[in-house]
């Protein structure tokens, strides 16, 4: 899950001069930048602070945020 959220600041690094690796500020980022995603990616968050053993529960935010990490992903490609 942390990952998740900082591929998500990655993607707004360039554009906002910055570099963290506090998870919390990550967040904060990447909920700007992708607001119609805000719920699941301080989701994301919580649960790269205090993992869980529900697979249904990740799987849920994994399938909710790959679309846009994967079209982030194409872009930095370009």
């Amino acid at each position: 899950m942390k990952r998740i959220v900082r591929l998500l600041f990655e993607s707004q690094i360039v554009r906002i001069n910055a570099f963290t690796r506090d998870i919390y500020p990550c967040t904060q980022v990447a909920m700007d930048a992708f607001p119609e995603l805000r719920h699941s990616i301080y989701r994301a968050a919580e649960l790269a602070v205090a993992p869980t053993a529900d697979r249904d529960a990740v799987v849920e935010i994994v399938r909710h945020l790959s679309g846009t990490l994967l079209s982030e992903q194409a872009e930095l490609k370009r």
